[in-house]
């Protein structure tokens, strides 16, 4: 079926209108209905934050798995461009550990910084030593060759 939006006056199929403007015959497509109503809700927002936030707070306290799951999956699509479902099968693929120490403590996403690619699963600390580095190879090597090294310091 075809809608024609009431503000910008294009024709939308059925997944750019929301399904409770469909049923009011109130046909503003999406990105319509979030300009018309912004400042709408901005204003009330600003007339009623102290309820707005205990409202907020509430709801969070009530649902927080719920927030918890919806936290992860907006961080996981937003730095790394990864669905749950995808991480699910990075960490299946790596065997729930660390690529580099076999660790199974605080895993998280490598990606490398110029490219935004992700490389793997690291555990916290083995991802913090290469951000560190700058992911610097030759330093890397340095640092390889350093600790393999036979001159100790001796006192």
């Amino acid at each position: 079926m075809i809608f024609n939006c009431r503000e910008c006056k294009c024709d939308k199929t059925e997944k750019d209108i929301f399904p409770s403007a469909i049923a009011k015959c109130d046909w503003l497509c999406r990105d319509c209905t979030k300009k018309v109503k912004r400042p709408y809700r901005q204003k009330y927002y600003l007339e009623h934050k102290e309820r707005c936030l205990k409202n907020s707070r509430a709801w969070a306290s009530v649902n927080k798995d719920r927030l918890v799951k919806a936290n992860r999956k907006s961080h996981l699509k937003c730095k790394y461009n990864l669905t749950v479902e995808a991480y699910n099968k990075l960490l299946v693929d790596h065997n729930h550990e660390c690529k580099i120490c076999k660790s199974t403590w605080q895993l998280s996403v490598d990606h490398c910084h110029t490219t935004g690619k992700v490389r793997g699963i690291l555990c916290r600390k083995c991802n913090s030593a290469l951000g560190l580095l700058k992911e610097n190879r030759q330093a890397i090597k340095n640092l390889l060759n350093y600790i393999e090294g036979e001159s100790w310091y001796v006192l």
